[in-house]
């Protein structure tokens, strides 16, 4: 019979005996006869355990090893480093997160001296640099702000900023004269941004810092203002406007920018929310408001098109004043009209949302059903009347422009309704755009290149190229084709810039780019 050597070990280790019995050990008796106490047994210390006891979950300590330890020679080591743990190390860590996260924030919001500002009574920094810069500017150039403001402000421009100079230095004042320099003021921070494609201006990063911290501290005193400076029932139309106002310039600030950003959607629909509060009284009020809703609508629809950030196409729908216009006043700016009814031929199409894709995530799918309701080629002909529609009304240079703004548009119809048609048919569309597009940039005019830099359409241009060359394989090239092809990118290199260089990185643009172009 073969004995358990663990059982065996609990045995002579732990069983005591009954009491009296010989093995019982509990009492001993001394020459005197007395019974001696029991002795007493040193506590196990459970809070610790050696680094094998505390693998296998078992209670030890240095003094009493565990049977399994007795029996394995193996000697109680505790080299380990404890975890540490508790309320206090969870609240520390919180906060050192909260704090880096803080420290990611650079410019304004990471200034001490900007942030004791907005807390004390102190002045607002001068903007006499910013203000002589920018209304030595020609009215040509300041025309180009539109529609990244109103028609009405861009006219206005040189006047609203002389008043900057005039206006007191301190945080006070009513809530109307701090809006309009709330206003003004990111006016300003966008046209700098502007001049900033054309010619980088001295002492930009002071003239921009100031316009920053300017806007930081007026931004606070109009919320405490409207918040708490006065009832509700105060808040006037003219409020609402400045406040709509400077949303839309700071969303244009952004979109000048060129970067990805989520603000740019909080702007807009920001912008939006006071638009539709605004209550005209007079038929200047309802001329203004009809100017921000239609600029704002036209925002709303280029970005859902042309925008590089995803979040304008998960949005929902357009806002519900478009798809209701009631009796729409058009503006006096007819490349604003011009635009805004090219940007809304794509609302007829049934759920243009489900089915815009992103930039340069387009595949070609092509589905069993065809255009049976000739959809595309309706919107196709809507796109050419709006162009020639308002061709005597608008200003020299505009013709190049809405002509490229109405092919661009026709571009995103072709990828929207490509599945509709056989591969052919669409790679011929695409190479028709690509000829009429050689044409206009072949003849660009300087105000054409700014229209590009400002709405950082040569994105557009290289999503037209890829497409093309995804849906046609190089030995179906025709030799007009190649010829228009080999022009095209030619002619696109002198645009690429750093702004639209992370779309070069595509593997089938790089190379042919590499092939058709030299550096």
């Amino acid at each position: 019979m073969t004995s358990n050597p663990y059982f065996a070990y609990s045995i002579k280790s732990g069983y005591l005996g009954d009491p009296g019995s010989l093995s019982d050990t509990s009492q001993s008796v001394d020459t005197n006869g007395s019974a001696s106490k029991k002795p007493t047994r040193k506590k196990r210390n459970t809070s610790r355990a050696c680094d094998v006891c505390s693998i296998r979950k078992t209670k030890c300590d240095n003094s009493r090893p565990c049977r399994l330890c007795v029996a394995t020679n193996v000697k109680c080591t505790e080299l380990r480093v404890r975890k540490k743990s508790g309320p206090k190390t969870f609240r520390k860590k919180t906060i050192d997160s909260i704090n880096s996260v803080g420290a990611q924030f650079s410019g304004i919001a990471s200034d001490r001296h900007l942030v004791a500002q907005l807390d004390s009574g102190s002045s607002f920094p001068d903007l006499a640099l910013v203000v002589n810069v920018l209304s030595r500017l020609p009215v040509d150039f300041l025309q180009e702000l539109v529609p990244f403001t109103l028609p009405g402000i861009a006219e206005d421009a040189i006047p609203l900023m002389d008043r900057l100079q005039s206006c007191p230095h301190v945080l006070g004042g009513s809530v109307d004269t701090n809006l309009t320099r709330y206003a003004v003021t990111t006016l300003c921070l966008v046209l700098l941004e502007m001049l900033l494609l054309v010619d980088k201006p001295a002492d930009y990063d002071a003239m921009l810092w100031g316009l920053q911290v300017h806007i930081l501290l007026i931004r606070s005193a109009c919320e405490r203002l409207v918040m708490f400076g006065q009832s509700q029932d105060k808040i006037n139309f003219d409020t609402q406007f400045y406040l709509a106002l400077a949303e839309l310039h700071q969303f244009s600030y952004l979109m000048l920018k060129a970067a990805p950003n989520s603000y740019k959607l909080v702007h807009l629909r920001a912008a939006m929310a006071h638009c539709d509060l605004l209550t005209p009284h007079t038929n200047k009020d309802m001329y203004r408001k009809a100017e921000l809703r239609r600029t704002l609508q036209l925002w709303e629809r280029h970005m859902f098109l042309f925008g590089t950030d995803a979040v304008f196409r998960n949005v929902g729908t357009f806002s519900p004043q478009s798809q209701n216009p009631g009796v729409e006043v058009i503006t006096d700016n007819h490349f604003v009209n011009s635009y805004y009814e090219l940007l809304r031929v794509l609302d007829s199409m049934k759920d243009p949302r489900d089915k815009m894709p992103e930039p340069f995530a387009w595949k070609y799918r092509n589905a069993e059903s065809r255009d049976q309701d000739l959809t595309y080629a309706a919107l196709k002909l809507n796109i050419n009347t709006i162009f020639e529609s308002g061709h005597l009304l608008r200003r020299s240079g505009d013709d190049a422009v809405i002509r490229f703004l109405s092919l661009a548009v026709r571009f995103k119809l072709v990828l929207v309704s490509s599945q509709k048609f056989p591969r052919q048919y669409v790679s011929g569309e695409l190479m028709e755009l690509i000829m009429h597009l050689n044409v206009i940039m072949g003849e660009a005019e300087p105000q054409f290149k700014f229209l590009l830099e400002k709405f950082t359409f040569t994105t557009v241009l290289l999503e037209v190229l890829a497409a093309y060359l995804q849906m046609t394989p190089e030995d179906e090239f025709m030799p007009e084709g190649l010829s228009a092809l080999i022009q095209f990118t030619t002619i696109l290199s002198t645009y690429v810039n750093d702004r639209s260089k992370e779309h070069m990185e595509d593997p089938q643009i790089s190379g042919w780019f590499a092939r058709f172009t030299t550096n």
